[in-house]
């Protein structure tokens, strides 16, 4: 009896090691009055994110669902779950916001930037508002110590600004029709996600204008982020030609194939904007001169916009 309790110690103690009961329990729904704000995170999970978005009554992107999610489980149950509501003292959350600003090298933790931590700060404002709109917590300002917590929102980050002559030293050393694409991103200043969610019917190469109808993300399509971005686009007579060459080419040319389509899935969906900068658009840079081998600055599809919108 006494080696099967040993032994019984030993699986718990493994258990416990992995973390398997904190990660079972996150992915059992709550039910009941939330007693501690791990459980209130998760009442909030299952009746805010996990709600069929076009029915809620202020909709949220997918984007935003997913950004909510991992910094929930991520981040905030590990470190607060455990704790009640009331029992988190807006000082210690500023304290722990000091150390994700610092990252812990030893243990492979990257810094935050102040904008993804403030971003954390909302979150969990947001899960004590929404106990407090179900009565769970008092709705005095004292039922929500988020209302305390200071946190700086900008970032030190500076957008890397190429010259038009690094841009088209860039755009060189890029293969084919990855090169086109990043060309129409740089001509037409639109977001990556929308270059990718285009559509042969989507251009208009008789009137020469760009229809935007929706955005490519995280592995999903999706409306454009604002209005702005619907709005017709010119194109350009030298990007117009890239791109009817780039039709003559491509497999998929019909008007309901996408412009950019992974040849991996057969054509199915469009190319992946994270593997683009890491494989392709990086790389160029650095051929170009532009980053040094190994550079941590961020460098994407976005500094073209930057660079190259007014040019």
């Amino acid at each position: 009896m006494e080696e099967l309790g040993a032994a019984e110690k030993d699986a718990w103690a493994e258990v416990d090691r992995q973390h398997l009961r904190e990660n079972v329990n996150q992915l059992q729904p709550f039910r009941g009055m939330p007693r501690t704000y791990g459980q209130l995170c998760k009442h909030y999970m299952e009746n805010e994110l996990m709600e069929d978005q076009p029915q809620a009554t202020i909709p949220k992107a997918f984007t935003t669902t997913e950004t909510y999610t991992r910094h929930l489980t991520q981040r905030i149950i590990p470190r607060w779950g455990r704790l009640a509501p009331a029992g988190i003292q807006s000082l210690d959350v500023e304290e722990w916001f000091k150390g994700l600003k610092k990252g812990n090298p030893k243990r492979n933790v990257i810094p935050l930037a102040d904008p993804t931590i403030d971003k954390i700060r909302r979150v969990m404002h947001l899960v004590y508002l929404y106990g407090q709109r179900c009565n769970f917590l008092p709705r005095q300002q004292e039922g929500n110590p988020m209302n305390w917590v200071r946190q700086r929102t900008t970032s030190d980050y500076q957008a890397l600004i190429m010259t038009p002559q690094q841009a088209f030293e860039i755009l060189v050393n890029i293969p084919e029709p990855r090169r086109t694409l990043v060309l129409s991103d740089a001509a037409t200043a639109l977001r990556v996600s929308e270059i990718l969610g285009l559509r042969w019917v989507d251009l208009n190469f008789d009137d020469l204008v760009m229809h935007v109808r929706r955005a490519y993300v995280w592995g999903r399509f999706k409306e454009p982020k604002s209005k702005a971005s619907r709005a017709p686009v010119p194109l350009h007579p030298l990007l117009a030609g890239f791109l009817l060459a780039w039709r003559e080419k491509t497999t998929y040319g019909k008007d309901g194939d996408f412009v950019f389509p992974s040849t991996r899935l057969k054509g199915k969906k469009p190319f992946s904007a994270s593997i683009l900068v890491q494989k392709y658009l990086r790389p160029a840079a650095v051929k170009a001169g532009l980053l040094r081998e190994g550079q941590k600055t961020r460098f994407g599809f976005h500094n073209f916009r930057h660079s190259l919108a007014s040019a």
